[in-house]
Order: structure tokens, then C-alpha cells, then sequence
């Protein structure tokens, strides 16, 4: 066990899933899981697999750098950096810059967001693609106000981000 690393959690599924898709073999990987959990007691702790959005920004760490705990745990902070840029982006239009930027303030020193930042989990990745779902939400709102097309073609875009930020989390059932 390397120091500071919890061992509670999803984290081994998505490390799992990570190494699948470097060695090419993700079929393998939801079979084992689908066989363990088909053939446990408790079969509804886990899914056969998780949401392939965080295992994809992990894949290129596992590829380098192997089962380095330093390097999954940087691809999370990294995603933190970028949520407190989003939430700023977000707020501006509806806080003003000096109330915005004390939130993203609040949440880039926020003891409990670098808690779960050092943890390789979905939490913070979930957080990041749902701000940044709603920043381009917002932008295609600014950019098509006035064309039907326009605003079509923004909503359609925006409901494509909206899918998208479900890779990074899936809330309840089995996937």
C-alpha cells in the first residue's frame, strides 16, 4: 500500500478499465468483472464497468507511467485546476468577477476538494465536465440568440456536451 492512498472506493475499476483500453482488451475486463459479480453474493456493489471518461484520461498516465499513484493522482488535480477556471467562467455572468472569483477562490483552497483530488475517482471529473456543460450551454445561448437555425444548432451542440459529461459519472443502477 503506498502512503496516502486510500483503498476504499471505485478507484481499482477505473484503474482496471485504464489498462484495458492501453493493452486492447476491454472485452476481457467487463467479462471478468460481469463473472465476479454475477457469481457473488452481493452482486450490486459494482458495475460490470464504469463510465469510460475517466479510464480514458487515465489511459495515456497508465500507458507512460504504469500503476503510479502520483501520476492518476495529477490527471485528478488537473481536473480541480480546471473545474475552479470553470466555475469562475460560469459565475461571472451571474455573480459579477469579484464574487466569482472568490467561489473559485473558496474551491481551489477548499481542504475537502483536495481530499477527494487525491483520491482516483470520478468525483472532480464529474464536477468538471457538468461546469463545463453548462459554460458551453451558456456560450451557444450568447453566440444563436438571434437565428432559429443558429439556436437549434446550439441547443443540439449543447445537448451533445450534456451526453458527454456522462462519461465521466453514471448516478445510480448498474451501467
Amino acid at each position: 500500500q503506498e502512503q496516502g492512498h486510500g483503498w476504499g472506493d471505485d478507484f481499482a475499476l477505473y484503474v482496471h478499465q485504464a489498462q484495458a483500453l492501453v493493452k486492447g482488451d476491454v472485452g476481457r475486463l467487463i467479462a471478468d468483472t460481469r463473472f465476479m459479480l454475477d457469481n457473488s453474493p452481493t452482486h450490486t456493489f459494482s458495475p460490470p464497468a464504469y463510465p469510460w471518461g475517466l479510464p480514458l484520461m487515465l489511459a495515456p498516465v497508465v500507458a507512460l507511467a504504469g500503476l503510479n499513484w502520483f501520476a492518476l493522482k495529477a490527471v485528478i488535480v488537473a481536473c480541480l485546476a480546471g473545474l475552479v477556471v470553470m466555475i469562475q467562467r460560469v459565475t461571472v455572468p451571474r455573480l459579477g468577477t469579484l464574487v466569482s472569483s472568490a467561489l473559485a477562490l473558496f474551491v481551489a483552497l477548499c481542504p475537502l476538494y483536495w481530499r477527494w483530488a487525491g483520491t482516483v475517482t470520478s468525483d472532480i471529473p464529474s464536477a468538471l465536465f457538468f461546469f463545463t456543460v453548462l459554460w458551453w450551454i451558456d456560450r451557444c445561448r450568447r453566440r444563436v440568440r438571434h437565428s432559429d437555425d443558429a439556436e437549434r444548432l446550439g441547443n443540439h451542440l449543447a445537448g451533445k456536451q450534456k451526453n458527454h459529461s456522462r462519461l465521466a459519472r453514471r448516478t445510480g443502477g448498474r451501467a
